[in-house]
């Protein structure tokens, strides 16, 4: 058995990419699949990460604004 997954993931959430850290079995997977070089895997990767950085962001912002729920037209 290879400790190499346990290690990716402790090394991406020491660098808090927690987004990666729970998904890297099926990201390893995918670029498997797809043949991918290194550098395209790492990049998907990143990408994915940076994606769930944003919609995590965009979720607080709505949340912080407060904002008025619409009423149903009666």
């Amino acid at each position: 058995m290879s400790w190499q997954p346990e290690r990716i993931r402790a090394v991406c959430e020491t660098l808090g990419l927690g987004w990666i850290a729970s998904q890297c079995d099926v990201l390893a997977q995918t670029a498997a699949k797809a043949e991918s070089s290194y550098t395209d895997c790492l990049e998907q990767c990143l990408r994915a990460e940076q994606q769930a950085r944003q919609q995590r962001s965009r979720t607080v912002l709505v949340k912080m604004a407060r904002l008025p729920l619409a009423q149903a037209a009666g």
